[in-house]
């Protein structure tokens, strides 16, 4: 059996394992839309839903969104490294739940939401 000794190095690759939602950025930009003040025409203004998730997700807030790029779907969620030492994995996600439901999602969108655990990851070049 051979043993490497040396540095492996995969500095091209990302990814992120997150408890949360996979969300179609279709169906995103509709509740952000849902969530604008009635008085504007919400059809007409385009929505940049970087910029409008960063604007809902407070810094000390532990939900992060992920959108790899090209492929029209977005995460939200919590890593599970995030989890506090004298927390279940049940009250994580609970927590996780919570935040993201009261933070973005409402409750009309409720139930066509999945829970998970997501995983993605992706290689530049």
């Amino acid at each position: 059996m051979k043993i490497r000794n040396g540095f492996v190095s995969n500095s091209s690759a990302s990814s992120f394992l997150i408890y949360g939602l996979e969300i179609d950025s279709t169906d995103l930009e509709e509740i952000l839309r849902g969530k604008m003040p009635k008085k504007d025409n919400n059809d007409n203004i385009d929505i940049d839903i970087y910029e409008e998730l960063d604007d809902m997700i407070s810094s000390e807030s532990q939900l992060k969104f992920y959108s790899p790029e090209s492929c029209g779907v977005f995460y939200i969620g919590c890593s599970w490294d995030n989890i506090d030492d004298n927390e279940t994995g049940k009250q994580f996600k609970e927590r996780v739940e919570k935040e993201i439901r009261d933070l973005i999602i409402g409750d009309l969108w409720l139930e066509k939401m999945k829970f998970g655990t997501h995983e993605y990851a992706w290689r530049d070049g």
